[in-house]
């Protein structure tokens, strides 16, 4: 195949060519597919963007999500299981995170 010369495999995942499309194409879900995550923050942040904002991701075997507040839609999401996010939060709460220990 000449790699100048355009690709004559279709581009549609309806058409049954999706095994040529590369794997984020191939598993992309329709954003109307799932709800929309309800994103929220604490109270402390007050007016701060400096944030992290959580939320629970639907249609996920990762049901917790984490993402920076200052970058909003466009911060790239973590994703925690359950047991992960309130392994975390416990770890949290002894300060084990805390600067300067």
């Amino acid at each position: 195949m000449n790699p100048g010369a355009a690709s004559s495999r279709p581009k549609t995942p309806g058409d049954g060519s999706a095994k040529w499309l590369n794997p984020c194409e191939r598993h992309r879900v329709s954003p109307f597919a799932t709800p929309a995550p309800h994103w929220r923050r604490s109270a402390h942040c007050g007016a701060s963007n400096t944030c992290v904002e959580i939320a629970t991701l639907a249609g996920s075997p990762h049901s917790v999500g984490a993402r920076d507040a200052k970058h909003g839609t466009q911060s790239p999401v973590l994703s925690f299981s359950p047991g992960e996010w309130r392994d975390f939060l416990e770890r949290a709460k002894n300060g084990e995170f805390d600067l300067g220990r």
